[in-house]
C-alpha cells in the first residue's frame, strides 16, 4: 500500500509559488488533521477515516465537534518537529515567543501570557504521555519518540482543565507491544550539526513488553560573538525515555515511563539594531565598540550559559469494565536548572541582563472514567489532583550610565535631589549619588507553592441518530502560597526596594461546555459550541511597585463560541473542514513594561474572532496536497492608561493571517523501494509577540520554505536530504527596546526614530540544512 500524507495551507499565498511547489515538491509536509492521528490514504486512493481521542475517548475525525491539528509519527519525523518552535511555524494562527530557554509564551486563539513567575501557569497546556508542562519555563523539551502530536484549539477547560485557554498541546509517545520493532538515525548537517537517534521496543514475556528511546544533538552556534570569539545559540542536548508495559491480565494494563533530558547550551544570541542617530552611552563607546549590520554577529559582553536536568515519570493504569473503561493516571516531574546572566542588550558591557534558575517538583494523579454504553448517552468524568513546588532565582547585573536615559529614571527613583522636571541626570545627583550609576548586581528569588483540585464530566447524548448533544462540566480549586524577597543594590526597574513576601491565596472556578452537532449526511458534519476556561491566579514579585509583588494576580476567565462544518466529498479523496470562533478575554493577566517600570495586574478584556480552514486532496496514488488559512482579528479595551496599550490592540500571539500550505509524493518502485518527495510554505503576517503595539515586538514570517528529498530500499534504510528555512529569514522570535540604555532623553525627544527603531531582537534558526541516514527493522 502506498500511503498518501498531507500539508496544509491558510492564506492565499502568490500564484507563481504555489505552482513551483505543484512542480517541485521540495518542501517537508507536516500532516494536519481536525484531530489527532496521521492521515493515510487507502488502497482505493480514498483517504482513511481516522480513529481519534481529541474528547478522551476513540472517535472518528470527522465525528468531533472540536478544530484540532494534528501531526502523525511519520510526519513529525519528515517535517523535523522535534521542539515547540519547530511546531510554531506550522501550526496556522499559532506563535510562540521565546525570551531564553528559560522562559516561553506560547499563543493560540488570543490566549497568551506575559507572566513568567513560578506558579503562573500558560494559556496553552502542554501535555506529554498525560505528564502537565505549564509554565514559562516547562517548553524547552525535546520531541522524541513520538506517535502523534495533537494540537486542540480554543479553551478546553472541561476535559483538560485550568491553563488552557488559548488551546491544548498533547503528545503521545510510543508504547511497545509484543511486535519487536527498533530504528535508528543519525544526521549530519551546516553548523557541526550531528544528532543520534535510537528506538527499540519489543516483548520481554509474554506479558510484559519494554521500549527505549534516546535522542541526542550537537550543534554550533548560528551566531559568532566577536566580543569573546564563540560561536552562541548552540545546541546540547541529549534524552532518554523507557517504557514498560504489562498486561496484567485481559482487562488490566499497565504502563510505566521515565524520563530524563539534560541541556548545556550557551545563551541565545541577541542583535542590535539602530537608527542612524549616534549613542550616547560613553561606557559602551569606551569599549571602541561600532554597531554591525550582520544579524548573525552578535557583541556581547558573554556568552551566557544554560543547562538543565530533567526527570518525568508516568504510570498509566488501564482497567476495562462491562461497560466502560477506568484510568488512573499519576505523574512526576523534576527539574534543576542554571543560567547565567542573558545579555538581553547584546553589548560587549554590561546594561541589563539576568539569568533566572528554576526548579520545579509536581505530582498529579487523575482518574478518569470512559463509558461505552450501547444506547444514546455516554459520559467522560473524574477528578485531578495536582501539586507543585517552584521556585526562580533571578540574578541581575546592571549599569545605567550616566549620559543615558536609564540613568535619569534610576535618579528619579533613588536621587532626592533629581529634578523631576529635567530630562537629565542633575550635577548633584552624580556627584553625591554616584553609585547609583555604577554596575550593580540584584536577586529577586520567589518560590510558589500550588495546590489543585478538580472534578469533571461531560456527557454526549444522541437526541436522534444525526444529532448530538454534548454538556460538559469541571470546577476546580486551586491555592497558592508564595514565598520570597529582593535584594541587591537598587535599580529603578526590578528592585527598586528590598522586598519580603509571604502570602496565599485561594481560587474557585467553574468552566462548562456546550456543544451541538447535526450529520446532515454520512460525510457532512455542522456543529456549534460554547465553552469556557481560565487561567489560575499567580504572584509576580518582580514588580516596580514593591506593594504589587505581595498582591495575586487573579485568574484570567475566557467564554468561546465557535460554529464548523466537516465534509468528505469525491469517494473520500477529498476533505474540506471550516471553523469560525469568537473568544473573550476578561479580567486579562498581563505584564506592563513601560520601560520605566514593570508591573503585574489584572485589567480589561479583549475578544478575538476568527476562521481556520483546513483542507486536503489525494489526487492521484502517492499524491496528498493540503492547505490551511487561519485568519485572527483581536482587539482589547479597559487597559489603565499607564500601562501605555492603545483601546484596540491585539492580545499578544494573535497572527491575522496564517497561510501554511505543502505536496507530499511518494513513488514506490516494482522492487520495493521508494523515493519520496515532503515540503511545507509558511506565510504569517505581521503580529505582536507582547500585549503592545511596539515595533521592536513585531515579528512575522514572510515566505519560509522547507523541504526534503528521501530514498529507501526494499529493507527500509532511508537517505534523506533536507533543508530547514531555504529562504534564510530572520523571524524575530523576541524583541527588546532598551533604547534608554543607548541615548539620552533629550537625544530621543529630538530624534524620534530613537524610540521605534532602537531594537534587541533575537532570532530564529537561519538556513539548516543536512543529511540524515536511518534504518528499520
Amino acid at each position: 500500500m502506498t500511503s498518501n500524507r498531507h500539508i496544509l495551507l491558510s492564506h492565499p499565498a502568490p500564484l507563481g509559488l504555489i505552482v513551483a511547489m505543484g512542480l517541485s515538491g521540495l518542501c517537508p509536509s507536516p500532516a494536519y488533521a481536525q484531530d489527532t492521528e496521521s492521515i493515510e490514504q487507502k488502497d482505493s486512493g480514498a483517504l482513511d477515516e481516522i480513529v481519534v481521542t481529541a474528547q478522551r475517548r476513540a472517535e472518528n475525525l470527522q465525528d468531533v465537534p472540536i478544530s484540532v491539528t494534528a501531526f502523525g509519527a511519520d510526519e513529525v519525523a519528515t517535517a523535523r518537529i522535534q521542539s515547540l518552535n519547530d511546531l510554531a511555524s506550522r501550526i496556522p494562527g499559532f506563535s510562540v515567543n521565546t525570551f531564553s530557554q528559560s522562559r516561553a509564551n506560547p499563543a493560540l486563539r488570543g490566549g497568551s501570557s506575559s507572566l513568567t513567575a513560578p506558579g503562573a501557569e500558560q494559556a496553552i497546556g502542554l501535555f506529554i504521555d498525560d505528564v502537565y508542562f505549564g509554565g514559562s519555563g516547562d517548553f524547552e523539551v525535546d520531541l522524541f519518540d513520538v506517535e502523534r502530536i495533537e494540537v486542540l484549539k480554543g479553551p478546553q477547560g472541561t476535559l483538560f482543565g485550568r491553563n488552557t485557554t488559548g488551546g491544548t498541546i498533547n503528545v503521545v509517545t510510543k508504547t511497545p507491544g509484543q511486535t519487536f520493532e527498533s530504528q535508528g538515525e543519525v544526521t549530519l548537517g551546516n553548523y557541526d550539526y550531528f544528532q543520534a537517534r535510537a528506538y527499540v521496543a519489543g516483548p520481554l514475556s509474554e506479558k510484559l513488553a519494554g521500549s527505549l528511546a534516546f535522542t541526542s544533538t550537537d550543534r554550533d552556534g548560528t551566531s559568532l560573538n566577536i566580543t569573546t570569539g564563540n560561536r552562541v545559540d548552540t545546541l546540547n542536548r541529549a534524552s532518554v525515555r523507557g517504557k514498560l508495559a504489562w498486561e496484567a491480565s485481559d482487562s488490566l494494563k499497565v504502563v510505566l515511563g521515565l524520563g530524563y533530558s539534560r541541556i548545556n547550551e550557551t545563551a541565545p544570541a541577541r542583535d542590535n539594531l539602530f537608527p542612524n542617530v549616534p549613542v550616547d552611552n560613553q561606557a559602551l563607546l569606551a569599549t571602541g565598540w561600532v554597531p554591525d549590520d550582520d544579524p548573525r554577529v552578535v557583541q556581547m559582553w558573554t556568552d551566557g550559559s544554560y543547562k538543565s536536568e530533567q526527570w518525568t515519570g508516568s504510570l498509566r493504569i488501564s482497567k476495562e469494565l462491562a461497560n466502560a473503561e477506568l484510568l488512573s493516571l499519576t505523574s512526576y516531574r523534576n527539574l534543576r536548572t542554571r543560567e547565567l546572566p542573558v545579555p538581553l542588550t547584546g553589548t560587549p558591557v554590561p546594561m541589563f541582563d539576568f539569568g533566572e534558575p528554576r526548579t520545579l517538583d509536581a505530582v498529579s494523579q487523575e482518574i478518569r472514567y470512559i463509558s461505552d454504553y450501547s444506547g444514546a448517552f455516554n459520559v467522560v468524568g473524574g477528578v485531578f489532583l495536582y501539586y507543585a513546588n517552584e521556585s526562580r532565582d533571578i540574578n541581575g547585573v546592571f549599569h545605567w550610565e550616566p549620559n543615558a536615559a536609564g540613568a535619569l529614571f534610576q535618579s528619579l527613583t533613588f536621587c532626592p535631589l533629581q529634578n523631576p522636571n529635567d530630562i537629565v541626570v542633575s550635577a548633584a545627583c552624580r556627584t553625591n549619588y554616584a553609585s547609583l550609576f555604577e554596575p550593580g548586581t540584584f536577586r529577586v528569588f520567589q518560590r510558589t507553592r500550588t495546590k489543585s483540585a478538580s472534578a469533571f464530566l461531560q456527557g454526549n447524548y444522541k437526541i436522534v441518530d444525526s444529532l448530538t448533544l454534548t454538556l460538559g462540566g469541571r470546577y476546580t480549586y486551586d491555592h497558592k502560597r508564595a514565598t520570597g524577597f529582593s535584594s541587591g543594590d537598587p535599580e529603578f526597574f526590578w528592585h527598586p526596594a528590598d522586598i519580603l513576601v509571604d502570602d496565599s491565596e485561594d481560587w474557585g472556578q467553574f468552566t462548562y461546555r456546550v456543544a451541538l452537532d447535526w450529520r446532515a449526511t454520512a460525510d457532512i458534519l455542522l456543529y456549534a459550541s460554547r465553552s469556557t476556561g481560565f487561567r489560575s491566579g499567580a504572584y509576580e514579585l518582580t514588580q516596580s511597585d514593591p506593594a504589587l509583588s505581595s498582591a495575586p494576580v487573579g485568574p484570567e476567565k475566557v467564554l468561546s463560541h465557535e460554529v464548523g462544518f466537516k465534509s468528505r466529498f469525491w469517494d473520500g479523496k477529498a476533505q474540506f473542514n471550516i471553523a469560525a470562533f469568537h473568544a473573550k478575554y476578561t479580567d486579562l493577566q498581563f505584564f506592563v513594561n513601560t520601560g520605566q517600570a514593570s508591573v503585574t495586574t489584572n485589567a480589561g478584556q479583549a475578544t478575538v474572532k476568527g476562521i481556520e480552514i483546513d483542507a486536503m486532496l489525494a489526487p492521484v496514488d502517492g499524491l496528498t496536497l493540503s492547505a490551511a488559512y487561519s485568519y485572527q482579528k483581536g482587539s482589547s479595551k479597559g487597559i489603565p492608561p499607564e500601562a501605555e496599550i492603545a483601546d484596540g490592540t491585539a492580545p499578544a500571539g494573535t497572527i491575522p493571517h496564517t497561510v501554511v500550505l505543502g505536496l507530499d509524493y511518494e513513488y514506490e518502485f516494482a522492487n520495493g523501494r521508494a523515493l519520496s518527495i515532503h515540503g511545507d510554505f509558511t506565510h504569517k503576517s505581521r503580529y505582536n509577540l507582547e500585549f503592545n503595539d511596539v515595533p521592536q515586538y513585531i515579528s512575522g514570517i514572510k515566505s519560509q520554505i522547507n523541504a526534503s528529498i528521501a530514498y529507501r530500499t526494499a529493507k527500509n534504510i532511508e537517505l534523506r536530504l533536507w533543508g530547514k528555512n531555504l529562504t534564510n529569514e530572520n523571524v524575530v522570535t523576541y524583541g527588546q527596546d532598551f533604547w534608554f540604555g543607548y541615548y539620552s532623553l533629550p537625544t530621543a525627544l529630538a530624534n524620534p526614530a530613537v524610540f521605534t527603531e532602537t531594537s534587541q531582537p533575537r532570532y530564529a534558526d537561519p538556513r539548516t540544512y543536512g543529511i540524515t541516514f536511518s534504518a528499520k527493522f
